[in-house]
């Protein structure tokens, strides 16, 4: 791909053919007139320059002559013009530098017509060129349309350039002649890219435990990540150069993290060694370095899960496990455990928190095997969960004078579910559910069809085209399955647009499945309600974005998808929730 960077460039002036032939106008005379060519090798003049070196000039002159004297001490004019920039890796994106004037960008090559001077801006490649990331997601797309891998680096090491040129002192060529073109072979090349700081999180490890600590360089692409480590009291915890901590005694100490290619960079946290057997909340929210935040945020008006599950240390979880549940505020009231098929369990809590309102929820260890350590010595954990609006619970007010006919809350108010569904009047959390039971069939299906766009809220509002692309939700249900079961069940809810860019003509859902909003979870082995907070596949997080693709005004159709139930096997649906994630 050829680019001529030099026309997007407004810090410098490009003279004209025009201009050039000029001669005298005005009274200026631009003395452009030579009995004599300019000449020059017509091999590449070889460049070679480092990322972040500052602004760099080059002499256009540099090398060539006129009747064998330097060009440079030439009395005329002389003009270097029709320059065209090649990147020899095509799928480079030339960066731009930031100038004076407002939405400007320029390139970050200038020319100076006075003294034709070239000057290359080497710092705007500090971001476009790194020695050691080997990052590769983009160039491609898969099926579905997702950013892929094309075996090309997304950050080169280095970027080459041909850059062309003529050099013209007014000599008059012979009929058809044209001005020989001059090549500067230009290389870029990425500098090591430094620490330029180290990060931690506090840490939690057993008795007789090992955790690796968790610990960063930044940038992530930072050449030389290598950190050491240093235990303040070795009588509490020790730690080896990886980074390995092994609890000693129960108590609490520092340690030290640096950076060792910058010692000069360092930070603290706490370590804290606890009894051999603990207690973890799962579901909560957790920092980039994976350490828990004792945080998160839960839907209004439906209810509020909290998941917990023990550990032991060098010894095996065994028997069954009931734990204590407490709430700091009455709008979020603890009502029911619930088992995960496993040893730990869901606290589900009663919600009528306001939106922002935020309530302390705490579990502690109630009864259960723990080994040597003692029931007193257990510590219990707490967490803060402040509401966010749930948008199945408070829809707004469509434009249609008969509302929205949708089941949000599956609470069998607004339009039925499709195919596999039946309603209930019991068993369920709160004013009705749905019941998919399969077929023996791979896939047990309900779903929500309402061709209006104004009565159905999914079109109302992830269908509106520009309107709703780039918005971001989140999603979660809770759900019983009826029966115990040994296979994996895994929960899916598809969102598909019926007409959206590229959208095939013909009718068919599956046709269009490969730009749904697709997220799901694993099911838990357990008959009692479970929390699910779906997972959305193309993200992998819990945050599913409205596709660029959907930018044309559409029907959208809300599907529930339940994979590896056996025949006869069934699943209660209830208390569904979307929140929108700003």
């Amino acid at each position: 791909m050829h680019t001529n960077l030099l026309k997007k460039t407004i810090l410098m002036t490009i003279i004209s053919a025009s201009l050039a032939g000029c001669g005298n106008e005005g009274g200026l005379d631009y003395n452009f007139k030579s009995d004599y060519p300019v000449e020059y090798s017509e091999e590449p003049i070889v460049l070679s320059l480092d990322e972040m070196s500052g602004v760099i000039s080059f002499d256009l002159l540099q090398g060539a002559t006129i009747n064998g004297t330097s060009a440079n001490s030439a009395e005329n004019t002389i003009f270097a013009r029709n320059f065209l920039f090649t990147p020899l890796n095509e799928n480079f994106v030339t960066p731009q530098v930031v100038v004076n004037l407002p939405s400007q960008p320029a390139s970050p090559f200038t020319v100076s017509s006075e003294d034709n001077i070239m000057y290359i801006d080497t710092d705007a490649f500090a971001e476009s060129l790194r020695m050691c990331d080997t990052t590769d997601v983009k160039g491609a797309t898969n099926e579905n349309g997702d950013p892929i891998g094309d075996g090309v680096r997304d950050y080169p090491q280095s970027i080459t350039y041909d850059i062309t040129y003529v050099l013209d002192n007014g000599f008059e060529l012979e009929a058809g002649a044209v001005l020989p073109t001059r090549t500067i072979r230009m290389t870029i090349n990425a500098i090591s890219d430094p620490v330029t700081e180290v990060n931690a999180s506090d840490i939690s490890v057993a008795l007789g435990g090992v955790q690796p600590m968790l610990s960063s360089t930044a940038p992530v692409y930072a050449c030389n990540n290598n950190l050491t480590y240093a235990i303040e009291d070795s009588a509490i915890a020790e730690v080896d150069t990886d980074g390995n901590i092994t609890g000693i005694n129960t108590g609490e100490t520092t340690i030290t993290v640096s950076s060792v290619e910058n010692p000069e960079l360092s930070t603290t946290a706490l370590v804290t060694v606890t009894s051999g057997f603990n207690l973890a909340i799962t579901n909560q929210d957790y920092n980039d370095l994976g350490a828990p935040l004792g945080i998160k945020s839960v839907p209004t008006c439906t209810n509020i899960g909290i998941g917990v599950e023990p550990s032991i240390n060098n010894d095996e979880l065994t028997g069954a496990y009931t734990y204590t549940w407490t709430s700091d505020n009455a709008n979020a009231s603890f009502d029911e455990e619930e088992s995960n098929g496993a040893f730990g369990a869901t606290g589900r809590f009663a919600n009528t928190l306001s939106v922002g309102e935020t309530a302390n929820l705490a579990v502690a260890y109630n009864t259960g095997y723990t080994g040597t350590t003692q029931g007193s010595e257990i510590n219990g954990q707490t967490i803060a969960v402040t509401a966010e609006e749930n948008l199945s619970c408070n829809p707004g007010v469509s434009e249609h004078p008969a509302g929205f006919n949708t089941d949000l809350k599956l609470d069998k108010v607004g339009a039925p579910y499709k195919e596999a569904w039946v309603s209930l009047a019991s068993t369920q959390l709160s004013g009705g559910a749905i019941l998919l039971t399969s077929q023996g069939e791979d896939k047990t299906v309900a779903h929500q069809e309402v061709w209006n766009k104004q009565r159905n809220w999914y079109s109302a509002t992830f269908g509106l085209g520009g309107a709703s692309v780039g918005k971001k939700y989140k999603f979660s249900v809770w759900v019983k399955l009826s029966q115990e079961v040994t296979d994996p069940i895994t929960l899916t809810q598809s969102l598909t647009a019926w007409v959206y860019e590229g959208s095939p003509t013909g009718p068919g859902f599956d046709l269009r499945r490969s730009n749904a909003g697709i997220a799901s979870a694993q099911l838990k082995p357990t008959t009692d309600w479970q929390l699910v907070e779906l997972i959305d596949e193309a993200s992998e997080t819990s945050v599913w974005t409205v596709p660029s693709e959907w930018n044309i005004v559409t029907d959208v159709f809300q599907f529930w998808e339940v994979n590896g139930l056996s025949a006869g096997q069934s699943i209660i649906l209830d208390e569904a929730s979307i929140v929108e994630v700003e």
